[in-house]
């Protein structure tokens, strides 16, 4: 067997259809059925729809599921993260240690360098006396001028006012409601799953009324397709499917 991008192409093709067929029959986006063909799993929003989408596309090809779920579980759950190492830092501090007889060398030669050349032109500089008093007149001079510039800039200036604590905006979550309703006196087993976690499981006879809130999707399978309406916020949607038969579908926060 392929893999599964594969598989599910080339049985698409031998049963000469577009991806424009399978998302018109299955509901699935052509995007996405271009996703898992192409095996850009990460398209998807996440693990739960890869799988369902597979299981729904197979259904569609007339092809048994279970090994692609195989597949694709091997393939890409199973890669093993990648692990960084470092270099232990001990080794670099051996290769420190053998260095520094050599710089405090050159460091000694470039100290008694800089006495030299000092020494050489402190013995040639001679200030006179009247350099001298004339460089300290000059620098009284300065130092009167700068208190004066300071005392001329120290004037109080207007009060800033301090800045506003920006507003802090919490996001609203969108969610939406499915209602469903049973309609056939044969009743209707259903599976639900509300953000991937399952909160109905059961049996319901002709009359009686489910609803479930979600923030991301809502899994429902179930037994008699035809037997159920659904709404959605309020929104007649017509029966789950068009067969009395076993039914999957996704409802997500994206109509």
């Amino acid at each position: 067997m392929g893999s599964v991008g594969e598989t599910l192409s080339v049985s698409r093709r031998r049963l000469g259809k577009s991806i424009q067929d399978v998302e018109e029959a299955t509901k699935i986006r052509a995007r996405y059925i271009q996703a898992l063909e192409d095996e850009e799993f990460q398209i998807l929003p996440d693990d739960f729809y890869v799988k369902a989408f597979i299981r729904t596309y197979c259904r569609f090809l007339d092809i048994d599921s279970e090994p692609l779920i195989r597949e694709y579980e091997y393939r890409y759950k199973a890669i093993p993260q990648k692990v960084e190492t470092r270099t232990p830092l001990l080794i670099d501090l051996k290769s420190q240690r053998r260095r520094p007889l050599p710089i405090l060398i050159l460091a000694g030669l470039l100290i008694l360098g800089g006495l030299f050349i000092w020494g050489s032109f402190r013995g040639k500089v001679i200030v006179s006396p009247e350099r001298m008093e004339a460089e300290r007149f000059q620098e009284e001079i300065e130092m009167e001028e700068t208190e004066t510039t300071l005392e001329d800039t120290a004037q109080p200036g207007p009060e800033i006012a301090p800045p506003r604590a920006p507003k802090i905006i919490t996001p609203s979550l969108q969610e939406f409601t499915i209602r469903v309703k049973v309609i056939d006196e044969r009743g209707c087993w259903l599976r639900v799953l509300v953000d991937d976690v399952k909160v109905y499981e059961g049996t319901l006879a002709v009359g009686e009324s489910k609803e479930w809130r979600a923030e991301r999707s809502i899994f429902i399978r179930a037994g008699n397709a035809r037997g159920i309406e659904v709404e959605r916020d309020g929104e007649y949607l017509g029966p789950l499917g068009e067969s009395g038969g076993v039914v999957e579908k996704i409802f997500s926060v994206e109509k």
